[in-house]
């Protein structure tokens, strides 16, 4: 009798030994090993984003104060660099005065100007981070008649226009509204050169701003 509960004891302390060594060399060889670190260029582990991105910013054309509006429509490449375009264009009209026409010696000049957008973006998870956007592109201004806008008989009239080549860097504050939803507000520079505009130099089209907007989008 003490016999047969010595040998029951023994087979039921080896069927748990070797249920618990089961259970051991499951776990071991169910766990995935960890994926070796690796330094890239672009991290894969932030993705894609874009947004849309509407501005309006404050400069000096010709020597007087104008109002350009615009924006922005760009891809995000690792939560770390915009890339797309960008497009300006001046709704305030600065007066310039023609001494050689004697019916019409008022003109006013007009300027928009737009291409391809680059953008660093750094400290992004941060409420309040910088960018360090970048436009290079062409633009268009001309002197047009006054009477663009108005319902008279005269027709609306350029008495000239040109192409130009424009590089505008600056510097952006950028704040995290809400997760989808950033407002910028920063500076920039307008280079311009190449303009043929008579009377009208590069540098009375190029000169600093003072910009503000608002991005809404994946970021």
């Amino acid at each position: 009798m003490l016999t047969r509960k010595i040998t029951s004891a023994i087979i039921g302390l080896t069927l748990m030994a070797g249920v618990a060594k089961a259970q051991e060399t499951e776990t071991i060889y169910s766990s995935k090993p960890e994926p070796r670190p690796m330094k890239t260029i672009i991290k894969n582990d932030k993705g894609f984003g874009g947004h849309l991105s509407l501005n309006a910013k404050g400069t000096q054309v010709y020597d007087e104060a104008a109002v350009l509006v615009g924006g922005e429509l760009v891809f995000t490449l690792s939560h770390a660099l915009n890339i797309g375009l960008a497009g300006y264009g001046m709704p305030s009209r600065i007066e310039w005065e023609n001494p050689n026409d004697i019916l019409f010696s008022e003109y006013y000049l007009e300027m928009g100007y737009g291409g391809f957008f680059i953008e660093p973006v750094f400290f992004d998870q941060e409420v309040v981070h910088f960018t360090v956007p970048i436009l290079i592109g062409g633009g268009w201004s001309g002197l047009s008649d006054q009477r663009y806008f108005d319902d008279s008989a005269y027709p609306y009239r350029i008495l000239d226009e040109t192409a130009f080549f424009v590089f505008e860097p600056g510097i952006n504050a950028e704040i995290n509204l809400a997760r989808n939803v950033k407002f910028t507000l920063g500076g920039t520079y307008r280079m311009v050169s190449g303009t043929d505009l008579r009377d009208i130099s590069d540098s009375d089209l190029s000169g600093f701003t003072l910009s503000a907007g608002v991005r809404v989008g994946w970021f």
